[in-house]
């Protein structure tokens, strides 16, 4: 494969310099659209075919310059207009005479941005437009795509330098969430070649921007400040002593793109043992994990209330759906590094009553199973 890709990225090189070399862009097609070439790509991907998807993901990327060149020209030649000049930076009044004029091309061009973007989105400025257009000449979906493509055939190197470069321009995302399924893949394919400090790193910028965790990654991991206090506010419950029942009632969080963070730092940190660290991510993956069932529940049944979590997560577990999502989501593990977390930092009664509710509850026998061994080393 390598060499058939070699050969499609140095062809999709030189079409990349004659497309920056064009004097007068070109309108494209539309089946030459970017993101129905993206999307293309995706299902080559999906059937395994990744030659054809790396052609049709780089195709998308020279589509997308070259959509952005013709843009570009397009509006400014349609701006040279005296009456168009006369209008200043004041986007909604271009876009009106470019319709009274039938400038169709300029003005569709501006409609869809609106409706990709939001009018309030360019602050009513035709500059704002113009600065957002260059942003487009970057197309960090298809990196990513190509990145898990090599990712897949071992390519590891390669998969990191796509990946590194969708992560760098994750500002053009179309879905701005898709900047975590990055990381994601990011510390994956860091974990599969052993470089734990790129994983840490990884997992730890997907938490950077979670609210309920953000300002607790300085070199102490417990700096005070303001948006660390629910973490603050956990840990403090723990230090109150409170029961396993009480700590899953006062504290919910909906932060649900940091479960695997969570999960994956708190099974890393106490195989370092770093129990502070451990604590700190576990205590919150175990309340994201626990708020997910709760409020699925409530959903379903609005006259559920809260007794105990013993009660939660057996109701959650009889639907089907809720069952196998905290299979998938790996609820049960998070509890249980949770609970060994506590255990460590010397909070026995709130560990043993977690392993307790893991054994009762869990419907994975291996969790049952080393929550029950946890048990039997505790009760001696």
């Amino acid at each position: 494969m390598r060499k058939i890709t070699l050969f499609i990225l140095l062809l999709c090189s030189c079409i990349i310099s004659s497309v920056f070399s064009e004097e007068i862009p070109r309108k494209l097609l539309p089946e030459e659209d970017p993101y129905r070439l993206w999307e293309q790509a995706k299902v080559a991907f999906d059937m395994g075919q990744y030659d054809d998807a790396i052609a049709l993901a780089e195709q998308a990327r020279l589509n997308r310059i070259i959509s952005y060149k013709w843009s570009v020209y397009t509006l400014e030649s349609a701006m040279q207009a005296p009456t168009v000049r006369a209008a200043g930076d004041n986007l909604s009044l271009i876009m009106e005479l470019f319709r009274e004029r039938d400038v169709i091309d300029a003005y569709t061009i501006l409609v869809s941005l609106q409706e990709q973007k939001g009018k309030d989105f360019f602050n009513n400025s035709m500059t704002s437009v113009l600065s957002y257009l260059e942003t487009t000449t970057v197309f960090p979906e298809v990196d990513m795509l190509i990145g898990r493509i090599y990712q897949t055939e071992g390519e590891y190197e390669l998969a990191e330098t796509y990946l590194t470069r969708a992560w760098e321009t994750a500002y053009a995302l179309d879905v701005p969430a898709m900047k975590n399924d990055i990381l994601y893949i990011l510390a994956n394919l860091a974990l599969i070649q052993g470089d734990l400090n790129k994983y840490e790193q990884s997992l730890l910028l997907i938490l950077s921007e979670d609210p309920n965790f953000n300002g607790m990654l300085d070199n102490t991991f417990m700096v005070q400040t303001e948006k660390g206090l629910f973490i603050k506010s956990l840990l403090g419950a723990l230090n109150r002593n409170v029961s396993i029942d009480k700590f899953f009632n006062l504290y919910r969080a909906e932060s649900y793109q940091s479960l695997a963070a969570c999960i994956g730092l708190s099974d890393l940190y106490l195989d370092k043992d770093e129990t502070d660290k451990a604590l700190s991510v576990s205590s919150l993956g175990a309340v994201l994990a626990v708020t997910r069932v709760f409020s699925i529940v409530q959903q379903r049944n609005s006259e559920f209330t809260y007794s105990s979590l013993d009660n939660l997560l057996q109701t959650g577990i009889a639907y089907a759906d809720i069952r196998d999502w905290s299979i998938v989501k790996s609820l049960w593990k998070q509890l249980y590094l949770f609970a060994n977390a506590c255990s460590r930092a010397g909070y026995t009664t709130f560990s043993t009553d977690l392993y307790q509710t893991i054994v009762d509850c869990a419907p994975e026998n291996y969790w049952r199973q080393v929550a029950l061994q946890k048990l039997l080393v505790v009760e001696g």
